[in-house]
């Protein structure tokens, strides 16, 4: 695996550039990004009624959905000249993925080349990676896009992180309006939104 862990000036690097790792603690982005959208399946917010018709089930929804998903990390990744992203592994569920053992990890929609590559994340013991290419940064798209794992990607080549998020509504944070504008571009071209 090309995975990196994250070194310490790797990490100071992040921090320094988007004010902290655990971005989804940030009660007030706003103060260090300009632009922020949701990068969804939809165009607009749905309504409860909506929802609940067209969210209904993991087969429906994430895995129908996964490969417009992988297609604009894919073009974002390429967009961004191929620069390293880094990727944090947040707490979820009140636990911390550094501590994870590999049962934790049974039971999800993975096929057994994928949770081998998973289970491989653990002995970094690490919660904060660096990735060169394309097929290891579609590892974590899919534990964001099937809600194993609800990683932040940093983009430092663009001054952009995306959120994972349940239901495929990651939060995008940019610093400037051409990288939100291309993002949005691209998304279209991927056949989801940025709204």
């Amino acid at each position: 695996m090309s995975i990196e862990q994250a070194s310490k000036l790797d990490i100071k690097y992040i921090i320094e550039e988007f004010g902290r790792l655990d971005l989804e603690e940030n009660e007030n982005p706003r103060e260090e990004f300009k632009y922020i959208g949701l990068l969804d399946v939809y165009s607009y917010c749905l309504s409860e009624e909506e929802a609940s018709e067209l969210l209904t089930s993991f087969e429906g929804h994430q895995l129908k959905y996964e490969k417009n998903f992988k297609d604009f990390f894919i073009k974002t990744f390429h967009w961004a000249q191929e620069m390293p992203v880094y990727i944090h592994m947040s707490t979820f569920w009140g636990e911390d993925f550094n501590k994870l053992k590999p049962s934790h990890f049974n039971g999800y929609h993975l096929s057994k080349a994928e949770k081998k590559k998973v289970v491989q994340l653990l002995t970094y013991k690490t919660n904060t990676f660096k990735v060169s290419t394309i097929q290891e940064l579609l590892l974590f798209v899919m534990l964001s896009t099937r809600e194993i794992w609800l990683p932040i990607f940093f983009f430092p080549g663009i001054e952009t992180a995306i959120l994972g998020n349940f239901e495929l509504s990651f939060p995008v944070y940019c610093k400037h309006q051409d990288a939100y504008i291309q993002l949005k571009k691209k998304a279209e071209e991927s056949g989801i939104y940025i709204r």
